[in-house]
């Protein structure tokens, strides 16, 4: 649905695997996730989201406080979360996992602050724009791959937990012990707290 918004349906050929394609070129996309590499690169984020504001004829109307737990998710979980203190500051919870593209999209573009844990959900951080602050929990340390330019369109808060529980769904076996710590679950507590009411737009 993201790809079908910027590109034309007629450039696109869902491949048949069981298929042969004959191609007069390819071109070979590698795996980047350094958008600041690209001199314009704040111009492309801004234009990839306004297009698909324009397809989806979506008016941009910011004015509510979203959070996102992670909860369903094996890793980085967010425990003990105070409702009181959501509540109290208008943040409605939602899972984004289960929600489609334009569903998502249209729920960004009315975030005014959304208080999510890092993690793929970084993606979502195109839909913001300058007058929105995105308040991102990392466990153990900050690893967020918004760094890599998205943190730069918009009001990008980190925070760094060390209040955790260690995540036992991750296998000891195949990833360092830092990446185990960084897949731990983040208690919720005053600190936190202060925080996100430093950073509230």
């Amino acid at each position: 649905d993201f790809i079908r918004c910027l590109i034309p349906s007629e450039f696109i050929l869902p491949m048949d695997l069981d298929k042969t394609y004959k191609v007069k070129k390819v071109f070979l996309w590698p795996e980047k996730r350094e958008i600041r590499d690209y001199p314009d690169f704040i111009n492309i984020i801004n234009g990839i989201r306004l297009s698909i504001f324009d397809k989806l004829e979506i008016k941009t109307k910011r004015t509510r406080n979203i959070f996102y737990s992670r909860n369903e998710l094996s890793k980085k979980n967010i425990l003990d979360i105070n409702y009181d203190f959501l509540k109290k500051h208008n943040f409605e919870e939602y899972v984004l996992t289960k929600m489609g593209f334009e569903e998502t999209v249209k729920l960004l573009s009315q975030t005014k602050n959304l208080l999510i844990p890092e993690g793929a959900g970084i993606f979502n951080y195109i839909f913001m724009d300058y007058n929105t602050s995105v308040i991102e929990i990392n466990a153990y340390s900050l690893c967020s791959f918004a760094s890599c330019g998205l943190d730069k369109h918009h009001n990008y808060n980190p925070y760094v937990s060390k209040n955790l529980t260690e995540n036992t769904a991750s296998d000891r076996h195949k990833v360092s012990r830092t990446q185990q710590l960084i897949d731990s679950h983040i208690h919720w507590d005053k600190k936190l707290q202060n925080f996100i009411e430093k950073h509230l737009k």
